[in-house]
């Protein structure tokens, strides 16, 4: 039976400025792709028209995405699964202390599900969206992420023998993000691997440890060498990865809806460039040797990715 269940906390008693907190869970994965891109679009699905208090999360939003604990596919409790759903026709979603017992029940998940589960936590009126995931099998996924003419150069970076930096971008269409994130929990070297090999673009690599200057001393611009050999990657399976997401639905001032281009309208969404900006570690440090892939950041830039000939 599918889970899409949510719950409103009351944070705050004072009457003069209440405080929210929203839970989600569900075992959509799908449906997550569709939050990563459009978070108040489906957040705002949750409830029925007219509830109090309103649901809202400000943009430009932060999304920081957790694995639940799990040690090589066996998941420890999942503590904020809980079996709730807001009774139908109740006009307020008032929530009480039974509903906060509710939330700390906890449901036992000894492996990845095959359809993946997802709790997304934020209070109303912030701009931080914290989800907890436990992903499908990879067995039961595959990579949908497509990085023909979207993935540029990539940069990898040891900051020192055994840790560094994977870079690159994917494109300058945001709604992109959803897909790669909901790969990279899933099967995050397979999907790396398909950025590498299908892009057609080169890597470059500083293996070994980028040398450091001594604070306050001039420093010298590093560069990495062009690497021709693959790169051999995988997935630590002691975890799953956490993902940060940040500027999702940003805007900028300037840009008014074409439509009716008055002064004071609400601005238009500007898709921008999107970097991504994953951990890695290694046991060697040396060209040859196993790159494990870990926590990435997603960064969303107001221009257009930069290209070949300079734009």
């Amino acid at each position: 039976m599918a889970i899409n269940r949510y719950a409103v906390f009351k944070l705050s008693v004072a009457t003069n400025n209440p405080e929210y907190a929203v839970a989600y869970v569900s075992d959509d994965w799908d449906g997550l792709k569709k939050l990563l891109n459009n978070p108040m679009k489906e957040l705002l699905s949750l409830a029925p028209a007219g509830s109090m208090p309103e649901i809202n999360l400000v943009q430009p939003t932060v999304i920081v995405l957790e694995g639940v604990d799990a040690r090589c596919g066996i998941g420890k409790t999942f503590e904020s699964i809980f079996d709730l759903q807001v009774p139908k026709n109740t006009p307020t979603m008032a929530v009480g202390q039974k509903y906060a017992e509710k939330i700390q029940e906890a449901v036992s998940l000894r492996e990845p599900k095959k359809n993946g589960i997802f709790m997304a936590e934020f209070a109303i009126n912030t701009r931080t969206l914290y989800i907890r995931y436990v992903p499908p099998k990879p067995e039961d996924t595959t990579i949908a992420f497509d990085p023909a003419g979207k993935v540029t150069d990539q940069t990898l970076m040891m900051w020192s023998t055994f840790k560094g930096n994977l870079h690159f971008d994917i494109g300058n269409d945001a709604n992109s993000i959803g897909t790669f994130v909901t790969d990279y929990i899933t099967d995050r070297a397979t999907l790396v691997q398909t950025c590498l090999k299908k892009s057609n673009k080169k890597l470059f690599a500083q293996f070994g440890g980028v040398p450091m200057s001594d604070k306050g001393n001039a420093f010298a611009i590093q560069m990495g060498t062009e690497f021709s050999e693959d790169v051999r990657l995988q997935d630590n399976c002691s975890f799953f990865p956490m993902v940060i997401i940040e500027q999702v639905g940003k805007v900028t001032e300037s840009e008014l809806r074409e439509d009716d281009p008055e002064e004071g309208d609400d601005p238009v969404p500007v898709d921008g460039c999107v970097c991504v900006d994953i951990d890695v570690a290694t046991n060697d440090g040396e060209p040859g040797g196993v790159f494990e892939l870990g926590t990435a950041m997603i960064k969303i830039y107001a221009e257009p990715c930069p290209t070949d000939e300079g734009g």
